[in-house]
């Protein structure tokens, strides 16, 4: 199976279940102690597979995260 399958598996996922459920299943974390990230490669998935999703998923799911990410590279400067 090709990354190119996977991706498409996956998106639809997406597709059928909602961001909601596949983020509950495959969490997107930022570690603060270690600096590292998990499960990012999912996110141009979400971009390019999530169909009138709720603004509200992205504020409360992308947003704290990125945020989290932008504090941690100021931390390090």
């Amino acid at each position: 199976m090709s990354c190119f399958q996977v991706e498409e598996c996956i998106g639809a996922a997406v597709i059928a279940l909602g961001p909601d459920k596949i983020l509950s299943l495959i969490p997107i974390g930022f570690d603060e102690d270690r600096l590292t990230c998990s499960n990012t490669w999912l996110l141009p998935i979400l971009d390019k597979y999530i169909y009138g999703a709720s603004p509200q998923q992205f504020l409360e799911r992308i947003v704290p995260l990125a945020e989290s990410v932008q504090q941690a590279s100021n931390m390090g400067r």
